[in-house]
């Protein structure tokens, strides 16, 4: 994964869709276990918006790798941290 993650910081465009729903989702996860002056000091954003926007890329992601109809490892460690995560959102209402 460090050397996944390593290539991405130069060409995250050129990995497949499954890697990039799997970065996102972990992404969103590392965000969720900020605290808010956390993610104030290291993002320069509140961390609402910025847990809101990393949900709708995952989302946005796990959709583009069409998940329900090419499932492969990488898509499904993505979804199950994304479902993880999910019911830590605050949301009364989740999609």
């Amino acid at each position: 994964m460090t050397k996944t993650i390593r290539e991405i910081r130069s060409s995250y465009e050129s990995f497949g869709s499954s890697i990039q729903a799997l970065v996102l989702a972990i992404s969103l996860a590392a965000i969720m276990s900020l605290e808010d002056e956390e993610v104030k000091a290291n993002f320069n954003t509140n961390r609402e918006g910025l847990i809101a926007q990393y949900r709708l890329g995952t989302e946005q992601a796990l959709e583009r790798a069409d998940f329900l109809n090419h499932p492969n490892i990488t898509l499904l460690q993505a979804l199950t941290i994304y479902l993880s995560v999910l019911q830590h959102t605050g949301e009364k209402k989740i999609a």
